[in-house]
């Protein structure tokens, strides 16, 4: 072998390595995504199931919604994704900036993120009829609409995830 050949075999021995060493950085950085998109998944799914299935009254006066609570209309605010208030994880209790949480775990690489809930009641698009033959439509109804929204940052990309769940907040009479 001349020395020409060695050096055009290293050269081509590098460039497989090289190859393979960034598909294997590749694939560690879509885990990492991956991982911590299905932990926000699961923390807005958790919301969600407190949201859909909590008792939102108050039993002191049923026809109306828990004061401060998460079941509460958050009508304008100052985020375009809603607000923190009536929320809690792991002992942080959140407010008007969102609920912050964390990605990840001990073990594992972790990075911040931050929950917002937008709660409204749900309007009816097109006259229904009640039971006493009058038209309800356009007017509130007796459900709820909750948009939870987890924003977090990863490999210097803001991620967006978003859980919308709807529920009867008091018995229709």
């Amino acid at each position: 072998m001349t020395l020409l050949e060695v050096l055009i075999a290293t050269f081509v021995l590098f460039v497989i390595a090289a190859g393979v060493l960034d598909v294997m950085m590749s694939a560690y950085r879509l885990t990492l995504v991956t991982r911590h998109s299905d932990n926000a998944r699961a923390i807005l799914v958790a919301f969600g199931d407190q949201f859909t299935r909590s008792n939102p009254l108050d039993l002191t006066n049923p026809t109306q919604l828990l004061a401060n609570s998460m079941w509460q209309p958050t009508g304008t605010t100052t985020s375009p994704y809603g607000t923190g208030v009536g929320m809690t994880w792991e002992n942080v209790v959140g407010d008007d900036t969102g609920l912050q949480v964390t990605l990840g775990g001990a073990n594992s690489s972790s990075i911040k993120g931050t929950v917002f809930r937008k709660v409204d009641y749900v309007q009816s698009s097109y006259p229904f009829a009640s039971t006493n033959g009058t038209a309800t439509g356009g007017v509130p109804t007796d459900m709820l609409s909750a948009t939870f929204t987890i924003l977090f940052t990863i490999n210097g990309e803001q991620k967006v995830e978003t859980l919308t769940v709807a529920r009867l907040w008091r018995n229709a009479n």
